[in-house]
């Protein structure tokens, strides 16, 4: 997959970003014909690595076909900022992605930037 993410400089950027980004997601349509899906979730335990899993999931099968886990240093990623989560986790989301042989067709992430945008 190896996307680039956008990384902002400051939390004015970010909001600028975030709300760009917010208005290209997709909450809407039928997912009923995709085969795989990856569920994304990260987690930080202070000193420590900021971890990310990627869980791909057959929906066709109703299998789980592999785990693809990153570990990224929290020092090169976005500060914790509520509000701004997405900064933090999303390379870390990326590089987990990145570790799965077959590319997911849906994404299933938390979606709180929407509901909280700034």
């Amino acid at each position: 997959m190896n996307t680039a993410f956008p990384m902002p400089e400051d939390y004015r950027e970010a909001g600028r970003l975030q709300r760009q980004l917010a208005a290209q997601v997709v909450v809407n349509g039928d997912p009923g014909n995709v085969r795989l899906l990856a569920a994304l979730d990260a987690s930080h335990k202070r000193g420590g690595n900021l971890v990310a899993a990627a869980v791909l999931w057959d929906c066709r099968q109703n299998r789980l076909c592999e785990i693809g886990l990153a570990h990224v240093d929290p020092d090169t990623v976005f500060p914790y900022v509520p509000g701004y989560l997405s900064f933090r986790e999303a390379p870390a989301y990326l590089a987990a992605l990145d570790q799965l042989s077959q590319k997911p067709e849906l994404l299933l992430v938390d979606g709180q930037g929407i509901a909280h945008p700034d």
